[in-house]
């Protein structure tokens, strides 16, 4: 998205303004219902959709940490052995 540089809006609000400015009357539960059926209903609103894609960054984002946490873990650990002898 071109108006990332120096802003300080995140990218999901940008790219919902930048949706927005493509296609004003566009419905992002058209495209989301699809993928996110489970929790995006196809008469979903822009903010209900927005609102699960904030939820959906944040579960992502806790699960890389964990992943990388429990992986940095066990290279400590293996290191931690290989090292004190």
């Amino acid at each position: 998205m071109q108006n990332r540089r120096g802003s300080s809006s995140d990218f999901i609000s940008l790219f919902r303004q930048n949706y927005e400015r493509i296609a004003p009357d566009g419905k992002l539960a058209n495209i989301y219902s699809i993928t996110m059926g489970d929790r995006v209903s196809p008469s979903a609103t822009n903010d209900q959709v927005i609102s699960e894609l904030r939820k959906e960054l944040v579960s992502v984002a806790n699960n890389s940490f964990n992943v990388l946490a429990t992986r940095i873990d066990r290279f400590g650990g293996w290191l931690h052995q290989t090292y004190s002898g």
